[in-house]
């Protein structure tokens, strides 16, 4: 399948090298990157980075950035992350294998957004996540 960044979103969530997040603002070239998961999926499941192809793709992209010491990553928009996902693979022919030692958390903040939120941060999608915290 295929995945895009969130439209409209302002923000985005980076992801250091270190796991430490800031938010930073989403520049109009990174809004038009559509990504294709199914490589992804085969090479996460592969390193055991993934149980199954239904789990979540993001966890597994933060982990293996983790695992390959790499960064920085964009955790969010999703299409996003898989964008940058795609760019560790192309330079690492092979992953390590999963070793367990990293769990990965998204906070997000519930309730509805404002007219000054969605102002703000563009979608509700993006004000969940970014208000959410790292």
């Amino acid at each position: 399948g295929t995945v895009g960044a969130s439209e409209g979103a302002r923000w985005k969530w980076v992801m250091q090298g270190d796991g430490s997040c800031t938010k930073e603002l989403l520049n109009d070239p990174d809004k038009d990157d559509v990504q294709d998961s199914d490589t992804l999926i085969q090479r996460f499941l592969e390193a055991g980075y993934m149980e199954a192809a239904s789990d979540p793709l993001v966890p597994a992209i933060v982990k293996t950035f983790m695992a390959h010491s790499e960064g920085p990553l964009v955790a969010w928009p999703s299409g996003l992350a898989m964008r940058d996902a795609h760019r560790l693979l192309a330079r690492t022919p092979r992953l390590k294998q999963y070793n367990g030692e990293y769990i990965v958390v998204f906070p997000v903040r519930q309730g509805s957004s404002t007219k000054a939120q969605l102002k703000e941060y563009g979608t509700s999608s993006c004000a969940m996540f970014i208000r959410g915290g790292p």
